[in-house]
């Protein structure tokens, strides 16, 4: 959830355990945050079930 066209910096992805990503189709080039956070939000409630 970095900026639309670099994503997060190098800098800040070494720190992570783990890197996601949210395929698209169509012509948009990216995501607002409130749709990506309500894409991972229903991904992590789809597989644990919480």
């Amino acid at each position: 959830m970095g900026s639309e066209s670099h994503g997060l910096p190098e800098k800040l992805l070494a720190q992570t355990d783990e890197r996601w990503r949210i395929p698209g189709a169509g012509d948009a080039e990216s995501l607002s945050l409130p749709q990506a956070a309500a894409i991972v939000m229903y991904e992590c409630v789809r597989k644990t079930g919480c």
